[in-house]
C-alpha cells in the first residue's frame, strides 16, 4: 500500500514538473517576445531623441537666420542713407530678403516634417510601451 501510494505520489510529481516545464517555456517565450519589443521601443526613443536634437538645430538655425536678417537690414538701411543709387540697394534688400524667406520657409517645413515624425513615433511607441507595462502587470 506504502508502495501504490509512493508511486502515485512520485506519478502526480511528474506531472507537476512536466506542467511547471511547459509553463515555464512559454513564460521564457513571452519574456523573448517583450526582450524583442523592449529593444525595438529604445532604438525608437533613440530615434527620437535624434528627431529632437535635429529640431533644436534647426530652430537654433532659424533664430541665426532671423539674426542675420535684422543685421541685413540694418546694414541695408546704412547703405540706403550712402549709396546714391537707390534702385542698387532696394534690389539687394529684395534679394536678400527673398533668400532669406526662402530659407526660413525650408527651415519651417524641415521643423514642421522633423516635429510630424517624432509626435507619430512617440505616439506610435507610447502605445507599445503601455502594452507592454500592462503585460508585464
Amino acid at each position: 500500500n506504502k508502495f501504490n501510494q509512493a508511486k502515485t505520489d512520485v506519478e502526480s510529481k511528474d506531472i507537476t514538473i512536466h506542467s511547471l516545464e511547459t509553463e515555464n517555456g512559454n513564460l521564457l517565450h513571452k519574456l523573448e517576445r517583450q526582450s524583442k519589443s523592449l529593444n525595438s521601443l529604445q532604438q525608437s526613443a533613440e530615434h527620437c531623441k535624434q528627431l529632437e536634437e535635429e529640431i533644436a538645430n534647426v530652430k537654433k538655425e532659424n533664430r541665426e537666420l532671423l539674426s542675420k536678417q535684422v543685421q541685413f537690414k540694418e546694414e541695408l538701411n546704412s547703405i540706403q542713407g550712402t549709396v546714391s543709387n537707390a534702385s542698387r540697394v532696394q534690389k539687394i534688400l529684395s534679394e536678400n530678403e527673398s533668400f532669406i524667406s526662402s530659407l526660413q520657409k525650408d527651415l519651417s517645413d524641415t521643423r514642421n516634417r522633423h516635429h510630424q515624425q517624432f509626435l507619430e513615433i512617440r505616439a506610435k511607441h507610447s502605445a507599445e510601451i503601455e502594452a507592454l507595462t500592462d503585460k508585464l502587470s
